[in-house]
């Protein structure tokens, strides 16, 4: 998927199905944060031993050779998804499937959430059996007990008949268009003179500098745990996971440095068949020199062209939710952006100036919801829990916690004005002049929050507190001159107008300290 990508353990968990008989799969959940110290990725696979109709599916542990070079095998052979490497990841399962002949002719990665098999891409296989293997996946998901569904694909060729879903666009240029358009986009050259009046420099490193203990590595690491502090949201999954050292000898690395600083990374892996390259991490920090992202850029396009690969595809990953979205994707890309901003991430990746733009999609078997399968899928990127994503998400992290009491605010004031509107606004206690200031103000409260969960600023959150406070106070003395009411009703409304500003304050107050500890362990984290 590109530009971000959590790391299990390495040993091989297996899975085991008999020949009468399914044993169902552990269930992992994807650790918080990854480990960057393995290299080798650990791949659960899955082999179909038997492509005879009427014969149990008996998929045990591949013996020999390795998974993870059988899996690779493929990907050089077959892969024309770019995500297709990204199944190496340590995250996933490989489901090998081989009809009847060693080794394997074909493979899909997958991440399996408990209830779904959401596999990285199309499958791996040859272009003329890219649909039997599709449906022989989706019968061992079944089996299994799970949906399944393709995420990623952009090649549909072969499974034409596949219900498909519009995910959004993926740029890509080639080292010799980058060159070009760097010529005579005035844009794309000022930033790169910005980073070179800063001092930043572009280094292409070879894997073995960023092995474990090696000092560059360190700096690196650094840098990835500074970059996952800064995230809006709790660490993702399946494609997104950070980890940007498995297999190393396939990738190539880009480190940015401002002096002995490192101040960006770009790790790109390949796309074999399709000849080319995912950008799938583009590191960098709010502190970072302007334009270090594009000299990342700069420096790995100008190490193709020195190799000789000026007609490859560096692809710069899906820009989710972008090209001609559904009015239900576009409302869902703004009622999200103070967690994820899509429209950022694609202003940004349009400002590079790609050459050309791709549709990706999501497919389903035939007669599947693809809701459903979209459901699975961010299941997947949630690391198996779904709910306990959104809930930390909301609640630890200071942007979803202001997005969360914005968005409570509303049908509170909306009940306020219908209050004055029936008119019921002795319920409160108030004369109606007093409820309509009192709707003015928790209108402006609740403005100031969505502005702040859109553009943080730790000021106005204290000021926000402050204000919130005066009104705790009034509302409290207010209660201690008209009493509770003699009806539930009343008590209700009236303690709810002094406890939900407390409420407020309380988690105004939490998110300042949040985010003044997180910059300390910024600053502690950095070089």
């Amino acid at each position: 998927m590109g530009w971000e990508a959590v790391a299990r353990s390495g040993t091989h968990e297996r899975a085991a199905v008999d020949r009468g008989t399914q044993e169902r799969p552990v269930r992992r959940r994807t650790p918080r944060r990854a480990s960057l110290d393995s290299a080798a990725p650990g791949l659960d696979v899955v082999r179909r031993a038997s492509a005879h109709p009427g014969d149990a599916d008996r998929s045990r542990v591949a013996p020999s050779p390795p998974p993870t070079r059988e899996y690779l095998r493929l990907v050089r052979e077959h892969a024309v998804d770019a995500v297709a490497f990204q199944g190496l990841a340590r995250s996933m399962r490989v489901w090998l499937d081989a009809p009847g002949a060693e080794p394997a002719s074909a493979a899909v990665a997958y991440f399996d959430t408990g209830r779904a098999w959401v596999a990285a891409g199309g499958p791996v296989a040859p272009p003329g059996d890219r649909a039997g293997v599709a449906s022989r996946f989706v019968d061992a998901a079944r089996r299994a007990g799970r949906r399944a569904a393709f995420f990623g694909v952009e090649e549909l060729s072969g499974l034409e008949g596949w219900p498909a879903l519009h995910l959004g666009m993926e740029p890509s240029a080639s080292p010799g268009d980058w060159a070009a358009t760097v010529r005579r986009t005035r844009g794309l050259r000022e930033q790169l003179r910005r980073a070179r009046a800063k001092g930043v420099r572009a280094k292409v490193t070879p894997g073995v500098e960023l092995a474990p203990g090696a000092p560059l590595r360190a700096a690196v690491d650094a840098l990835v745990a500074r970059w996952l502090l800064s995230r809006r949201i709790e660490p993702m999954g399946f494609l997104v996971t950070v980890d940007p050292f498995t297999l190393p000898d396939e990738h190539r690395y880009v480190v940015a440095l401002r002096g002995d600083e490192v101040v960006g990374l770009l790790s790109a892996v390949p796309a074999y068949a399709g000849r080319g390259w995912l950008v799938e991490h583009l590191l960098s920090l709010h502190d970072s020199p302007n334009g270090t992202a594009e000299t990342l850029l700069e420096a790995l396009h100008r190490s193709l062209l020195a190799d000789g690969r000026g007609d490859d595809r560096v692809s710069l990953g899906l820009s989710p939710l972008s090209g001609q979205p559904r009015p239900w994707q576009r409302l869902a890309r703004s009622a999200t952006r103070p967690l994820f901003d899509f429209e950022g991430l694609h202003r940004f990746k349009a400002r590079l100036h790609p050459t050309e733009w791709r549709a990706v999609w999501l497919l389903t078997p035939p007669g599947t919801c693809r809701l459903v399968a979209l459901a699975d899928t961010l299941a997947a990127f949630a690391g198996g829990a779904p709910v306990r994503f959104a809930l930390r998400s909301l609640l630890l992290h200071p942007r979803g916690l202001l997005w969360l009491l914005a968005v409570a605010s509303t049908p509170w004031i909306a009940l306020l004005v219908g209050l004055g509107a029936a008119p019921r606004f002795g319920l409160a206690g108030y004369t109606s002049t007093a409820l309509a200031v009192w709707v003015a103000f928790d209108c402006l409260v609740a403005a100031m929050l969505f502005r702040i969960a859109l553009r943080p600023s730790l000021r106005a959150v204290v000021l926000l507190a402050g204000a919130l406070s005066v009104d705790v106070t009034l509302s409290a003395l207010h209660l201690a001159t008209v009493g509770l009411g003699q009806t539930w009703e009343q008590s209700i409304l009236r303690l709810a107008t002094v406890l939900l500003p407390a409420v407020g304050v309380a988690a105004l107050g939490g998110i300042a300290a949040s985010w003044t500890r997180g910059a300390r362990r910024a600053r502690r984290a950095g070089p």
